[in-house]
């Protein structure tokens, strides 16, 4: 019995690996594991390895693996289809897969990239959604900008261009527009006397006008979905 705070990377390795040797001891040859993704650590799939166990997982975004093979299937654009998996096809998702080895810390594993058109068109519409609240946001701090008064034109446009930099970085086009404002003051107030000349005041506002989204950074190969790694065996991304 273990304690109900222990961590599922504690005492899940271990697990499978007892429960590997018993079923060897009764005969049981070639059994294939399906583990969540806790499991999965450096340390725990070369135990695996080391046993020779087979097991299928899916490979934990904390790992830096998942997302370059995620690239690399887009990019290689060598997928095998595998179609249609539910009974039902109304509106089902359709899934295609793409294999390859790398190394995890000098142990070879198998991976599999799988793609499925359903997860691709959740993704894309949480992308919409993010990409709008985000272009809200930056369209609210220009106007806040904007209310803003300098009295230099190189400020103005430094304050645009720090604005500009944080909505580029996020994958937007934008411009900066600075506008030159010129008010006439009389040194007195009420009425102005007889031959009074107002002073005349100059300050600059800044705005930035933010755009659409870049389409080398809105693009479908970010819409990619999990991957699996096969692992010692089978390992999943």
């Amino acid at each position: 019995m273990l304690s109900g705070n222990t961590a599922d990377k504690s005492w899940t390795p271990p697990a499978i690996e007892r429960i590997d040797s018993m079923l060897s001891k009764n005969g049981y040859k070639d059994t294939i594991f399906v583990a969540d993704s806790a499991v999965i650590s450096v340390e725990s799939i070369h135990n695996f390895s080391k046993r020779d166990m087979q097991f299928i997982s899916r490979m934990p975004e904390t790992f830096n693996l998942p997302n370059d093979l995620k690239m690399a299937a887009w990019e290689l654009d060598e997928w095998e289809d595998v179609g249609v998996l539910a009974e039902n096809q109304k509106n089902a998702a359709h899934y295609k897969t793409w294999r390859t080895k790398c190394d995890v810390e000098g142990e070879l594993y198998d991976f599999i990239v799988v793609y499925s058109s359903k997860l691709n068109e959740k993704k894309e519409r949480t992308l919409l959604k993010n990409r709008e609240e985000q272009q809200k946001g930056f369209e609210k701090k220009s106007k806040e900008l904007s209310k803003n008064e300098f009295f230099c034109e190189e400020d103005a446009r430094k304050a645009g261009e720090m604005l500009l930099k944080l909505v580029n970085e996020k994958g937007f086009h934008g411009e900066v527009k600075v506008q030159e404002v010129v008010t006439l003051k009389y040194p007195t107030k009420g009425r102005p006397k007889k031959g009074e000349v107002p002073n005349k005041l100059v300050f600059w506002r800044v705005n930035v006008e933010v755009g659409s989204m870049k389409e080398e950074v809105y693009e479908p190969k970010s819409l990619i979905t999990y991957t699996h790694i096969n692992g010692a065996m089978k390992l999943l991304i």
